[in-house]
């Protein structure tokens, strides 16, 4: 490694680089005989991770004690991915490596052929690893799939020795120890250039997305530094400094933004530390969580899983229907920050009135009786569990159903005609039984009868037979129909021809729907299409010239049910092209052939003018311009 890295290592880890360098061969079986299964993290809120001489220790916070989680020697940067259950690790050789968080054995991600590796971040979403090798001076990245490594900057002689990815806002951000810089970049590595210059030591970096603050150790002056993501001219300030006469060399960093505190390893004594964001306050100063640590190095903060939206249950809640449970929403991993809590996994829960259910325990149940149902999701990663509730839905026996067999809907009756009904009532499953059965017109029983309509008044009617079950819930069914006066000679009205008529000669044009006036005779309703064609003059290409050709075009088209003896007025959608050719017709007026088709009968036709609304009143105003024209 360059001289002034050397010198910022105790002698025990430049012999360990020294040895590796000479036992590379041995890297890989020394590397799997040093692992060790993580410690059990159940119940715990937050654990912390961090690199040292021998590997990468572990502990839960607040106060656990320090336990290994991944054993390797020369190991620099770490990183998390929770979702995924894993912890990466990189080591000075040129390797990274990565293992289950729960324990197992590790897998090589990243080999260069030079030694230098230092700080490594992730893009979980793009599924892409970055890292720093202070040795060649590259900023480099590498899908986690597999593929060759990418070359995004390097800077000979600069030494980067920390990186962070924030891919929400698409940047790259890196410490350079010997150039004193803090750099910044695009994910591709375009566009970079220094934030920050003139620090002395600068390593580890982290960026607070939520404040838009930059954070990073300066191992030189002792100090945690900060400033924005804007970077200069404004400069940068610090946060922390060491007490004056106390040996310090910070090191790592890592934010956990929800609880404001900001933690640090101090190399130089052998320290994890920690404080509050906000800097020296009356909340006390910085203090120490784990002591005689062998040279700390790199950190990361995994949370357990935040929920930030309650599941939900969705389904009919009815007794025999499946309901099914949603994960709900849960806070996920802020890399940039090394602060980790996207959950591993979900469980489930279904509990009736506030009891759990023995084996309901998946996203979907089915109750066999009625009661209040809620489902709990727990989600999970290795620092810890949290379960949130659902709302509670109630559950019933499912409605009764109304079934009306005569007679049909839809069909005109003369005044004071006899028309008999015939309807059946059911409770649904499970039920407790019907209460009764009644059709509003004095017909009532418990499961059903016949009935008749009521046809002393003109004009359009609904029967409706609705069952009530013992519990108080209806069902219901409708048929309609309509009545009509009585005629002495000639058939029915509902026997009579059916034939469709268009009405007017124009149709106003409003919001891009032709209206277009329609009325039905004889039957009981029409039923079918109206379609508005023209013929328009085009210009098409042939070979080099341009000729103009007469063209019938849809200008559109629209789907219509009337009853018998009634009027309506059918809202045409006209297509882009023919708002286009009735904006620049004359007067926004634009002739057309509408067509109207019913089944069983003659198709109708006739020509309509389309007239533009907004057109129109322009034209006047036009007109009425020129009239009084000096």
């Amino acid at each position: 490694m360059a001289t002034p890295k050397l010198g910022k290592l105790l002698p025990s880890t430049i012999c360990t680089l020294l040895r590796r360098r000479t036992l590379g061969a041995l890297t890989g079986v020394l590397a799997a005989s040093a692992m060790l299964a993580a410690p059990a993290l159940a119940g715990a809120t937050e654990t912390l991770y961090w690199s040292h001489t021998g590997g990468v220790s572990s502990a839960r916070l607040p106060g656990g004690s320090a336990a290994e989680a991944f054993g390797l020697t020369g190991v620099a940067g770490v990183a998390l991915e929770p979702a995924a259950g894993k912890l990466y690790a990189a080591d000075f050789n040129g390797e990274i490596e990565v293992r289950p968080l729960a324990g197992g054995a590790p897998s090589t991600v990243i080999s260069e052929e030079e030694e230098g590796i230092d700080g490594i971040a992730l893009d979980e979403a793009a599924g892409k690893i970055y890292w720093v090798n202070d040795e060649s001076g590259a900023v480099r990245s590498a899908s986690l799939s597999g593929g060759s490594p990418e070359t995004l900057y390097t800077g000979a002689g600069t030494e980067p020795v920390g990186i962070a990815v924030d891919a929400k806002a698409g940047k790259l951000y890196w410490s350079e120890w010997a150039a004193h810089k803090v750099m910044v970049a695009n994910l591709d590595g375009s566009e970079a250039h220094a934030l920050y210059t003139g620090q002395e030591g600068p390593e580890e970096v982290r960026v607070d997305a939520s404040t838009g603050k930059l954070y990073w150790a300066d191992s030189k002056t002792g100090q945690i530094m900060f400033g924005t993501v804007s970077g200069e001219p404004a400069p940068a300030q610090a946060l922390y400094t060491e007490p004056e006469g106390r040996t310090a060399e910070p090191w790592g960093v890592a934010i956990d933004p929800r609880a404001g505190k900001i933690y640090w390893t101090d190399k130089g004594s052998g320290k994890v530390m920690v404080g509050a964001l906000a800097g020296e306050t009356a909340a006390g100063s910085p203090s120490a969580l784990f002591e005689g640590q062998s040279e700390p190095g790199y950190l990361a903060l995994l949370n357990s899983p935040l929920s930030t939206a309650a599941p939900s249950i969705g389904g009919n809640p009815a007794i025999g229907s499946a309901l099914s449970c949603s994960q709900g929403s849960w806070a996920q991993d802020q890399p940039e920050a090394s602060f980790f809590e996207a959950p591993a996994g979900y469980s489930y829960q279904w509990l009736r009135d506030g009891t759990a259910i023995s084996g309901a325990t998946s996203a979907s149940f089915t109750p066999s009786e009625g009661g209040s149902y809620l489902c709990d999701v727990s989600a999970v990663n290795q620092a810890g569990a949290t379960v949130q509730g659902s709302a509670a839905v109630t559950v019933g026996a499912p409605v009764p159903t109304v079934t009306i067999s005569a007679p049909a809907s839809g069909i005109t009756y003369m005044q004071g005609a006899v028309v008999p009904t015939t309807f059946t009532c059911a409770e649904g499953a499970g039920g407790p039984g019907l209460a009764s059965c009644n059709d509003g017109n004095g017909t009532a029983s418990v499961s059903g009868g016949s009935g008749h309509l009521e046809t002393a008044t003109l004009g359009a009617h609904t029967y409706t037979v609705t069952a009530t079950s013992k519990d108080g819930q209806t069902g219901a069914a409708s048929v309609t129909y309509t009545v009509v006066p009585l005629v002495t000679e000639g058939p029915p009205p509902h026997a009579q021809p059916i034939e469709v008529l268009i009405l007017g000669g124009n149709a106003i044009v409003k919001g891009g729907h032709a209206r277009v006036k329609l009325a039905c005779k004889g039957g009981a309703e029409c039923a079918g299409e109206v379609v508005l064609k023209a013929r328009v003059r085009l210009t098409v290409k042939h070979g080099r010239h341009h000729r103009a050709r007469m063209v019938t075009i849809v200008l559109g088209r629209a789907s219509f049910t009337i009853h018998a003896g009634a009027h309506a007025v059918v809202s045409v959608k006209l297509s882009s092209f023919a708002k286009k050719a009735l904006a620049q017709a004359s007067h926004h007026r634009l002739k057309a052939k509408a067509i109207a088709t019913v089944r069983g009968a003659k198709n109708a036709h006739r020509t309509v003018k389309l007239l533009e609304k907004a057109g129109r009143h322009a034209h006047r105003r036009r007109k009425r311009g020129h009239k009084h024209a000096p």
